[in-house]
């Protein structure tokens, strides 16, 4: 006896034992359900490391060619998803059905997982949860522009200047004085500064 097993349905099995002298009660009952394999997630993969914030790709595949539902979450918990959509194969390779969406994240730390949804509406177990990372890059040094290096200025206002980093938001500038080594500070949303010694403008 080996049935074919039917998807959603829910089957009740037992066994007895049997010998020369007759056969032995029923044991208890048990009983079982044959639902779709969980999908496999590909990517992004759980690491300590992190993705530059815009649009980011869910991309995993599953054994069968039904729909699919994928989840992300600031949570592992999962509750108030971010969103649950359902997501049908664009592509089969090797045995293998593959699914992606693609949503903007902005900074954050996001959990996503995915289950598949079989054709009469069977469900498989979540896949585990993996989570990424968002984040942006690290500022980097502008690059000085004006006055030049060992310049010798004449006026008693100067305009320090340099170029712009496209992922700043602010600028901090700091100036020394090479008798009191005191240094002289602010913080700007542009890429100059005039400095007058005591009078800081910018």
């Amino acid at each position: 006896l080996s049935p074919q097993l039917e998807l959603g349905v829910r089957y009740y099995w037992r066994v007895r034992s049997v010998n020369n002298d007759g056969v032995s009660p029923w044991s208890a009952v048990y009983n079982f359900e044959f639902i779709p394999k969980a999908p496999v997630l590909v990517s992004p993969t759980s690491c300590n490391c992190c993705l530059r914030p815009g649009m980011i790709n869910l991309r995993w595949y599953s054994y069968l060619p039904d729909r699919t539902e994928v989840q992300l979450s600031s949570y592992n918990s999962f509750v108030n998803p971010l969103f649950s959509v359902i997501v049908t194969p664009h592509s089969y390779v090797n045995g293998r059905y593959y699914y992606s969406f693609s949503t903007y994240l902005g900074i954050g730390t996001y959990y996503w997982r995915a289950r598949v949804i079989s054709g009469n509406g069977t469900y498989s177990y979540w896949t585990a949860p993996r989570y990424f990372w968002v984040n942006a890059p690290p500022a980097t040094a502008p690059i000085i522009t004006a006055p030049s290096d060992g310049s010798l200025v004449t006026q008693t206002s100067v305009l320090l200047k340099w170029n712009p980093v496209s992922n700043a938001t602010s600028y901090q500038v700091q100036v020394v004085n090479e008798n009191t080594g005191i240094p002289s500070g602010v913080g700007t949303a542009k890429t100059y500064y005039s400095f007058t010694g005591t009078n800081d403008t910018h």
